[in-house]
């Protein structure tokens, strides 16, 4: 018997000492896998993820990270985010404001993507820091078919090393970098003579078309190099499409597309307008946004007013860029504030949004931009100005409230507050 015993723990024995060297074999290998993926990756800008050859290794990443909640020996997609770089106000964006835009991975890799030197080895380092090594080995086979569709691809931009697609992926304003003016302003004393040389080589050429180019018809409106309209007391619509003002309200044609020329009517349609304001409100608000709009919209001098919900058909059409884009465009946002619409600002909301308003459903996205805008500006609250209901200015005022709401006025002070609007000397 006891040599029947003595066979079997021989024969665990020796089983045990296969796997370990498996293991060990197995440990190598995807160390040496590893380092290999770190030097291809190097090699490749991130946001190659968002173009089409990318999709199914941006899918598994995101589908792997997003449903793994944070650990105690590995981190989740807040660390993941930190590891690459994101701000902790970037962090706070993603998880209360674009809840269920996308997953937050999805937005943790966009905002990383905005900067000039976002390569895949970054990711990858990133991983490695949060104990999350697991995300590397499991998307190791769509990585492969990745860099093989990127060698294939005739379109990509290789400079400096670094394969880049022609074009970086659009991000919400809040998760783009904030010294990105500061970086592309900067030049070396090489670049600087090389631009002066290129600027010598085409003098010749530019006085050569100034002498074909034809002075315009007296009707036709010529937009100026610089793409901008400067007019005392009016925007210049230069980043969004074509517009035109139907019903006192701004209104885009295609919010996808740069803005090319303005024709003759719209600049008329323009003039109508000293100011335009976007409302932003939760249910509670609703009719007080609605007798606030009828009243500034049939104000003298008129008052352009923006409700997002009768843009229903340009918000579903693209939401972030185009609420971004007017929110770029308008002189002044008026929130109204009602303990729902703060309530729904801190998440303790309990009752169901209704997704069918869009007012209430992208109010927290709009209250993003304005709190990113007040930080951006050192801490100088320079356009949103509010609106309280009298019934409910004390429960409103019981309520904490961020810095840049705090600069408001009571509904029955609302034709007062109208001319200052129009006068923009709020």
């Amino acid at each position: 018997m006891n040599s029947n015993i003595n066979k079997n723990v021989s024969d665990l024995e020796s089983k045990l000492e296969k796997l370990r060297l498996e293991g060990l074999t197995k440990h190598v290998d995807m160390a040496e896998q590893s380092s290999a993926v770190i030097d291809v990756a190097s090699t490749i800008h991130s946001s190659y993820l968002f173009d089409e050859i990318g999709r199914s290794l941006l899918q598994h990443i995101c589908l792997i990270v997003s449903s793994t909640a944070s650990g105690r020996f590995y981190g989740d997609w807040k660390c993941f985010g930190i590891q690459l770089g994101l701000t902790q106000e970037q962090i706070k964006c993603i998880e209360y404001d674009f809840i269920g835009l996308q997953d937050p991975t999805y937005y943790v890799l966009l905002a990383f993507a905005q900067q000039n030197e976002a390569t895949l080895d970054k990711v990858v380092d990133a991983f490695d820091a949060i104990k999350r090594k697991d995300v590397i080995n499991r998307v190791m086979h769509h990585f492969d078919n990745f860099y093989l569709k990127i060698q294939e691809t005739k379109y990509n931009d290789f400079k400096n090393g670094i394969y880049r697609p022609n074009t970086l992926p659009r991000a919400p304003l809040v998760l783009c970098p904030t010294n990105v003016n500061q970086e592309s302003t900067t030049l070396t004393l090489d670049e600087v003579s090389s631009c002066k040389d290129e600027v010598s080589s085409h003098k010749d050429e530019v006085s050569m078309c100034k002498t074909n180019v034809s002075k315009p018809p007296k009707e036709e409106i010529v937009i100026p190099k610089n793409n901008s309209i400067k007019e005392p007391n009016m925007i210049a619509f230069t980043t969004l499409p074509k517009i035109k003002v139907e019903h006192n309200i701004l209104v885009n044609s295609s919010p996808s597309h740069a803005i090319s020329k303005l024709s003759k009517e719209n600049l008329k349609n323009k003039k109508k307008y000293n100011c335009i304001i976007m409302l932003t409100f939760a249910e509670d608000g609703k009719s007080v946004a609605e007798k606030v709009a009828e009243k500034l919209r049939n104000n003298v001098p008129r008052i352009g007013v923006l409700m997002f919900q009768e843009q229903e058909k340009h918000v579903l059409s693209g939401a972030e860029e185009f609420i971004e884009d007017c929110f770029h465009q308008v002189n002044y946002i008026i929130p109204i504030l009602t303990p729902i619409y703060l309530e729904r600002l801190q998440g303790n909301a309990h009752n169901m949004i209704d997704i069918r308003n869009l007012d209430v459903k992208y109010l927290r996205y709009i209250f993003c931009l304005m709190r990113y805008e007040y930080l951006r500006d050192s801490c100088l609250n320079r356009r949103v100005r509010c609106l309280v209901p009298d019934l409910e200015l004390h429960k409103v005022l019981s309520y904490f409230m961020h810095p840049v709401l705090q600069a408001w006025f009571k509904v029955s002070d609302l034709d007062e507050f109208a001319d200052k609007i129009a006068s923009k000397e709020l």
